[in-house]
């Protein structure tokens, strides 16, 4: 189901195509501007060829036997198409039914004297002096008033979707209670689907709660690729299968003789899959390559690797991203974009239409623009896009040869040099280690505990509610031992203790853990204890004498306040000392932290996994206007908007609130995806900025026009059309009057005028006495050699491959029926169809007489 290509035609498409061996056929509708079209594609969406026919095409094409092509229009002709798209021959059946006359005009463009801001049922407006004055002249016209038009200010955003952040923090280390990761060094794996194509410039923003930065560097270590010389989007890192030495749950030490190189990173941000052996099945993405050691330390699994698991590592491209933090949002913002470079060609020589010198300054590795789209954002050859084919870096002054442009760079060309991220790509990008540490969840506590209100470490989240609804593990500051005999792991449910209960935190419900077995107590005697056996996913097993007693209790946090990290919890048994150790575990709607067992100290929980949703999806619905910040509020509310150029052409929807220049429009993203771009793009988008009417873009920014549309229902002899819509119309109408150069990248001034409507005679239309509406000739059928269509003057039409009528048959009244043929054995053809008549029909034909050579015989 996912989108492979997309094709606009600028019409209206309500056939269904006709798929041949190596071409995909259509018909279109006839608009404002010209007639309707056949169209035939190639396989891969391009144009092989089209013709214009006479009217509208509402019919299904049929195939001949030789590749040509039939098309029935709705003023009643046939068209025969070769296969190379030259007219054959054509036919006309007379079926357009009897078509009422227009009236003076086929169409009108007026404007509006007086708007309606007050449609309670409908609309009445009255047109300007050179319109008609005769009563009714208008009734039955349909009418397209537009609202406003002109760029976009803040686009919508839709270009990934599946975003998901992987921490993969180092190897855990060990507190002295717990072993965990708890604030050690993390990677970070970023992945995402690109759904909508992205420019140079272009970011998505995550949201991630917990992190704590290590170093200040404004640009993140990103990888597959960071300082290749390798461009972009090109081959890095080719697959490896081998069998591993052994490992962790973090790390795998790779075969001697199938490994990623002697270069460190070399497939830093490749995906291992395990294949065979122990913890066969899971994959794992690699966050860093040791050469010298060859280790790759990996996203965590469930299972170690060991000696007899097989392995293979996926081949890398060099990544089209670059990663930054934002500390200044809350929480803290990973920001993913598109990588791109700028600046003034360095053109005072040697520069053509096939080729520009880079700025000085630029990378001198040959190759690493490799593929990049080059941008004439300014100056001369202003507006042109084409492509680095090759990067000669210092080999020859950063020149890049480029597909040819219509006009040669110069030395005041400004210039802006990125990959593009198409559509339906997969993307993984590894943030390196050294930038960032592990959610904090473990520590010992500050200040002085109570059973209600727990300051957890300096180190702890400043964000509010980071540990709300999660689990507190407080291991009580305290070690009694066993006394007595060996305790029986499945017969002993009393235990005698080194020192009072009361004096060891330990109460009735109180955990305790003795060796690798957890028991909750029920009951006390002082120093003697019931309990019950092998709690908490853990089994009943022998103790000695002189054992260890851990003391655990666990609360709920019910509030967390991030100044001054105070946890409310549920109430414990005993107030824990100011130096014992807690750890916080679980769920909830700002961060994951789950995994071992608890009560396990050995093993730590499981990196935190999270699909955050990009902050530039907070705008998936609204677009802010240009023009239009200061207009009233709900004025274009059931109004439609439609992008009219630039990003996102031909997306089209309904106005559901407007608010200070802000509408609230949701478009059909169901089909985005390939070389273009599917959500509109304005002045303030990333990529896209024009800032102070400098532009950061070559591309064109998304153009609108709001407008309504109705039929005029009544008309009167003072110009008032009653018009059946319910957006508000006012007299004057706001329109881009300037834009910042003739490419009308933008627009920069705003002027308004009278509001224009069009009125245009709904053609094709019925007279009253006929009802319905007109079809003229409907889809032909083909079959040995007859080509059959039926139409809206009651007849049947047989026409051979060559044009000529075989027969023709009329029913009783018009035929909207498309014929269907049948071949039978004797290369006869059995015609079936029905009529408004009330009739089903069966016509039976000879078979047909085909000229080949100089002799006719029977087909």
């Amino acid at each position: 189901g996912a989108p492979h290509w997309f094709v606009w035609t600028d019409q209206e498409i309500v056939g269904t195509p006709l798929i041949q061996d190596v071409s995909i056929v259509f018909g279109t509708r006839e608009n404002d501007e010209e007639y309707g079209q056949i169209i035939a594609l190639k396989m891969d969406g391009t144009v092989r060829w089209n013709y214009t026919v006479t009217s509208s095409i509402e019919s299904e094409p049929t195939e001949g036997s030789m590749g040509e092509v039939y098309v029935s229009t709705s003023d009643g002709k046939i068209f025969a198409i070769q296969a190379d798209g030259q007219l054959k021959w054509k036919y006309n059946t007379g079926g357009t039914g009897g078509v009422c006359k227009p009236q003076q005009f086929l169409s009108e463009s007026r404007t509006i004297a007086t708007g309606d801001e007050d449609p309670t049922d409908s609309t009445s407006v009255t047109l300007s002096s050179d319109a008609s004055a005769s009563t009714s002249f208008y009734n039955g016209y349909r009418a397209k008033i537009t609202l406003a038009s002109g760029t976009v200010q803040t686009g919508q955003f839709v270009a990934v979707s599946k975003t998901e952040v992987v921490y993969a923090p180092t190897n855990p280390q060990t507190s002295g209670i717990f072993t965990d990761i708890s604030g050690v060094d993390t990677a970070l794996v970023v992945k995402f689907s690109v759904k909508d194509r992205m420019i140079g410039g272009e970011k998505i923003s995550l949201p991630l709660y917990g992190f704590s930065r290590v170093n200040t560097d404004s640009t993140l270590t990103t990888y597959p690729g960071m300082n290749s010389t390798v461009a972009a989007g090109k081959d890095l890192f080719a697959s490896v299968s081998g069998t591993a030495r052994n490992g962790t749950v973090r790390s795998v030490v790779l075969d001697s003789s199938a490994h990623c190189g002697s270069t460190d990173d070399a497939c830093t941000g490749a995906m291992i899959k395990f294949t065979s052996g122990t913890g066969s099945g899971q994959t794992a993405t690699i966050v860093k390559y040791y050469a010298s050691t060859l280790t790759a330390m990996i996203t965590t699994v469930g299972i170690a690797p060991d000696s007899t698991t097989t392995y293979t590592i996926g081949s890398t491209t060099t990544t089209k991203f670059m990663a930054g933090w934002n500390a200044a949002t809350t929480p803290g913002t990973l920001e993913i974009t598109v990588k791109s470079i700028s600046g003034v060609a360095d053109c005072t020589s040697d520069c053509t239409q096939n080729r520009i010198r880079l700025a000085v300054s630029e990378d001198p590795t040959a190759g690493i623009y490799d593929g990049w789209t080059v941008e004439f954002v300014n100056g001369t050859g202003v507006g042109q896009v084409t492509k680095c084919v090759k990067y000669y870096g210092d080999g020859d002054n950063k020149a890049c040869l480029i597909d040819t442009v219509a006009v040669a760079p110069s030395s005041d060309t400004l210039y802006r040099v990125s990959p593009i991220v198409e559509g339906d790509e997969e993307v993984t990008v590894v943030v390196a280690f050294g930038h960032f540490t592990y959610p904090h969840f473990s520590g010992s506590f500050q200040g002085t505990p109570t059973t209600t209100s727990l300051q957890l470490a300096a180190t702890a989240s400043s964000v509010d509610s980071f540990y709300k609804n999660m689990q507190v593990e407080v291991f009580h500051d305290v070690s009694p031992t066993l006394v007595g005999s060996t305790y029986d792991g499945e017969q002993d449910l009393t235990f005698n203790i080194s020192a009072r209960a009361d004096a060891s935190y330990i109460g009735v419900g109180t955990y305790l853990r003795i060796d690798d077995e957890v028991v909750k107590v029920t009951a006390i005697d002082g120093a003697t204890l019931t309990v019950l056996r092998g709690q908490l996913v853990t089994a009943a097993s022998n103790h000695s004498a002189g054992s260890t007693i851990k003391v655990i209790e666990y609360a709920t946090i019910s509030a967390y306040t991030g100044a001054t990290t105070t946890a409310t919890v549920s109430t414990l048994l005993y107030a824990p000392a100011a130096s014992a150790s807690y750890r916080v575990r679980g769920i909830n709607d700002l961060v994951s932290l789950k995994g071992s067992t608890t009560s396990d100290f050995t093993t730590s929980p499981f990196p935190v996994v999270v699909n955050p949703t990009p902050s530039e999806y907070s705008a998936t619905t609204s677009l802010t206007l240009g023009g239009e910040i200061d207009f009233r509020n709900d004025f274009y509310v059931g109004a439609t908007l439609v992008i009219t150029d630039g990003p996102g052409k031909g997306m089209q929807g309904e106005i559901a609130n407007h608010t200070s220049g802000t509408v609230i429009v949701t478009f059909d993203y169901s089909t985005c995806g390939g070389p273009f771009v599917c959500s509109p793009k304005g002045s303030s988008d990333n990529g896209y900025v024009a800032s102070g009417f400098t532009p950061t873009s070559a591309y064109k920014l998304s153009q609108y026009e709001i407008f309504v549309t109705g039929t005029v229902t009544s008309y009167t002899s003072a110009r008032v059309a009653t018009i059946p819509v319910t957006a508000k119309v006012s007299s004057t109408y706001k329109y881009c009057s300037s834009f910042e150069s003739s490419l009308q990248r933008y627009c920069t001034v705003y002027s308004t005028t009278s509001t224009p409507i069009f009125l245009e005679w709904a053609s094709g239309g019925w007279c009253s006495s006929g009802g319905g509406t007109g079809w003229g000739a409907t889809s032909p059928c083909y079959a040995a050699g007859l080509v059959v269509t039926t139409s809206a003057n009651k007849f049947v039409y047989g026409l051979g491959t060559d044009g000529t009528v075989k027969f023709k048959y009329m029913t009783g009244k018009r035929i909207k029926s498309p014929a269907r043929c049948v071949t039978n054995a004797d290369r006869s053809v059995t015609v079936y169809t029905g009529s408004n008549d009330h009739h089903v029909y069966r016509l039976d034909t000879d078979p047909q007489k085909i000229l080949r050579g100089s002799s006719w015989y029977s087909q």
